[in-house]
């Protein structure tokens, strides 16, 4: 008979019209094999909890041929605290083709409508968090961050060939010093290279440090990356180039 007025709804086209939410059918806690069974019998494996635990306060407590029902004031099955009859709600009401993985608030409207479970929304919260389907599905509402551009080097660049330069102010005084000219290989073994120095140093004296400690091996760069500005590049090359030719 249950079997036979399930497929009469399925098929009645007002029915299904006025209640797209779910198409799961809600079986009675007799219907055997049915999750209701199934939540019934695992009740009445944690009685002593439903009894006792201030979490299920005003439960009705129904006599029944294989045991009790516990229902709460709304006449909603409890859920009882195990891991197994909670997969197995979610299987139903979230995993199979007729749910459609709803997500987190749609799931826990759904269930928390036909049952009580104290704790749903967490657990059915971590459980959709889990689920590979949902996550690959899932709608951002956030703005992706913008990658960080990458500044680009040639595959066989030389030692510091490409460079990076700045200067960290701001240090304390040591030994008369205050600040570090940092030279950075960028294209090919990413060494870097610090020159302890003063923070009224000049454009010169930067070029200088440059040529005692850094051109004397690996000669002048053909790129260099700066927060100086292009004059100081420009000058910086131009320097360098007349202390080669000298």
């Amino acid at each position: 008979m249950t079997k036979w007025i399930q497929q009469y709804v399925e098929q009645c086209t007002t029915c299904q019209r006025n209640n797209k939410a779910t198409s799961i059918w809600i079986a009675d806690e007799d219907s055997s094999g049915s999750l209701e069974e199934k939540i019934v019998q695992m009740q009445n494996n944690y009685h002593e909890i439903l009894n006792n635990t201030t979490k299920y306060q005003s439960l009705e407590c129904i006599p029944d041929s294989k045991g009790f029902i516990w229902r709460n004031q709304e006449g909603k099955l409890t859920i009882p605290p195990d891991d197994n009859i909670h997969r197995e709600i979610m299987n139903i009401w979230h995993d199979i083709p007729t749910a459609g993985h709803p997500g987190r608030d749609e799931t826990t409207r759904r269930i928390t409508e036909q049952y009580h479970w104290p704790g749903a929304r967490q657990w059915i919260a971590e459980y959709v968090k889990g689920c590979a389907i949902c996550q690959q599905n899932k709608i951002l509402t956030h703005r992706e961050k913008t990658p960080l551009y990458r500044i680009g080097t040639k595959s066989n660049a030389k030692p510091f060939e490409h460079i990076a330069m700045d200067l960290i102010t701001g240090l304390p005084p040591r030994n008369g010093k205050n600040t570090i000219l940092t030279i950075i290989n960028h294209g090919c073994s990413r060494a870097a290279i610090f020159l302890p120095c003063n923070d009224t140093i000049t454009r010169p004296g930067i070029t200088q440090l440059y040529l005692d400690n850094v051109y004397r091996w690996f000669g002048l760069p053909t790129k260099m990356i700066s927060n100086q500005d292009y004059l100081f590049i420009y000058l910086f090359f131009k320097f360098n180039v007349l202390i080669k030719k000298l």
